[in-house]
């Protein structure tokens, strides 16, 4: 029994942490943010780290990869950002969150392989 418990317990703490619901403009009394394209975002981080904003793209959700892209056809991992949130689809989207850099060679997201990211998502909607 201890050993179900052992398992069951951070499997169901993974599920429910990983099961984000779509957050909408509805849902959210999200004041509006400056929009920002991602290649933006990555040539001048420095002026946007810490910042709140609003950005668009194609985004590609699966296992151990949530990013966005400038769109779909323009799939490099290069320009793309971690979002902080998980969501298992595919298809464009209009984000709002922080915008943060890591200066240094650590990164973020899954193991480390992106150089910036949206965390503290408060929209994220599906876009045509």
């Amino acid at each position: 029994m201890r050993f179900l418990a052992a398992i069951a317990i951070p499997v169901l703490t993974m599920t429910v942490a990983f099961a984000a619901p779509q957050v909408s403009a509805a849902d959210t009394n999200a004041v509006s943010a400056p929009k920002v394209a991602i290649t933006n975002l990555l040539v001048h981080r420095e002026a946007y780290q810490g910042k709140r904003v609003e950005v668009s793209g194609y985004y590609s959700g699966f296992f151990e990869h949530y990013a966005l892209y400038e769109s779909k056809s323009k799939h490099v991992h290069k320009n793309s950002l971690w979002i902080g949130r998980a969501a298992d689809f595919q298809g464009n989207v209009r984000i709002i969150g922080t915008f943060h850099y890591r200066p240094d060679l650590l990164g973020v997201g899954h193991l480390n392989g992106w150089q910036a990211e949206i965390t503290n998502v408060e929209l994220f909607e599906k876009s045509e």
